[in-house]
């Protein structure tokens, strides 16, 4: 979406072109001039966004200096979940060190953004989970229960998303820094079950098959 729709009041685009640019003395002039730094345009999207989005790490930091809130919610996600699905975790450690929650949820849909860097193919899982992890992360959250009719699912840790999809090499991070593999989700399956579901369905010899017996490793050391 460009800018122009992103953003229909014209101050509040200023700010978010200036940020998005890198524009300091613009965006000071336009802030103490009364332009709201957290100003909402479609979807309650704010100027930090934009910042993000062009990937300008200095308008980015600029604004969350005038006080910009990396917590605010924004088409059911935030700042703090955006940040942490992306390469670049320079803009993760900005929002991390001007109040980001790394514990934050954001609605029913929207579970806290250490589950924003377990997909396959995310852009650097390893750096943004660490980050996370070391500033607060909890690493046994679980995921929202959500209930269709009489079906309910969730209540996933990280460990067992991550094993969903067969990341084990983290999964193998996540136990190493202390992730419980004994909690269950709402249908009664933890990590065990999950590991052991997969016997046989992997290819012999495969890094995933290599990696589903490491994790069985780790578990049985802990027991």
């Amino acid at each position: 979406m460009p800018l122009e729709r992103m953003f229909s009041d014209g101050q509040a685009r200023a700010l978010a072109k200036a940020a998005g640019n890198g524009k300091i003395a613009e965006m000071e002039g336009l802030v103490s001039q009364g332009v709201d730094v957290d100003s909402r345009g479609v979807q309650d999207v704010t100027p930090l966004f934009w910042a993000l989005r062009m990937g300008d790490i200095v308008g980015f930091s600029k604004l969350l200096e005038l006080g910009a809130n990396p917590n605010l919610t924004f088409s059911g996600s935030s700042i703090m979940h955006w940040s942490s699905r992306i390469k670049d975790t320079r803009f993760l450690k900005k929002a991390l060190t001007h109040g980001g929650n790394p514990n934050l949820k954001t609605g029913e849909f929207m579970n806290s953004p250490l589950f924003e860097t377990i997909q396959p193919g995310a852009a650097d899982n390893h750096s943004a989970m660490n980050i996370l992890l070391d500033a607060g992360a909890d690493i046994d959250a679980k995921t929202n229960t959500l209930t269709f009719g009489s079906q309910s699912s969730g209540g996933k840790t990280a460990v067992m998303m991550a094993a969903d999809v067969t990341l084990f090499d983290i999964v193998i991070k996540l136990l190493n820094r202390g992730a419980r593999y004994d909690l269950k989700d709402v249908s009664g399956w933890g990590l065990k079950e999950r590991i052991a579901a997969l016997e046989g369905k992997l290819p012999s010899g495969s890094q995933r098959e290599k990696g589903r017996e490491q994790v069985l490793q780790l578990i049985s050391e802990g027991q």
